[in-house]
C-alpha cells in the first residue's frame, strides 16, 4: 500500500510536487505516478524548492497522483493499493 497526494498546478507552467514524493534514482530526480493501480517511475525536471513542495517544470502533469509513502521499495510497473490522498488522510 502507498499513500498518495494529488499534484496541484502552480502559478507558472510548472506543477507542484510534494517534497515527500521525490526520489533520486541513478542521479535522476523523479516520482512514482500512480496510474491504473500501478506505480510508474517518472523523471521530472525540478524547479524551485518551496519547502514542502517543489516545482516540476516537466515530466508530470497537474492532477497526477504520486506515491508519498513506500517510495523506496517501489519499482516501475508494480501494482499498488492507495491508502488515502491529501494531507488529512
Amino acid at each position: 500500500m502507498v499513500r498518495v497526494l494529488v499534484v496541484v498546478h502552480s502559478g507558472s507552467d510548472a506543477v507542484l510536487v510534494p517534497r515527500v514524493a521525490l526520489l533520486s534514482r541513478d542521479g535522476v530526480n523523479g516520482v512514482f505516478v500512480i496510474d491504473g493501480g500501478h506505480a510508474r517511475w517518472t523523471p521530472i525536471e525540478q524547479g524551485i524548492d518551496g519547502g514542502e513542495a517543489v516545482e516540476a517544470h516537466s515530466g508530470i502533469a497537474a492532477g497526477a497522483r504520486v506515491a508519498t509513502t513506500g517510495r523506496s521499495v517501489l519499482s516501475d510497473g508494480i501494482a499498488v493499493t492507495e491508502t488515502g490522498s491529501g494531507p488529512s488522510s
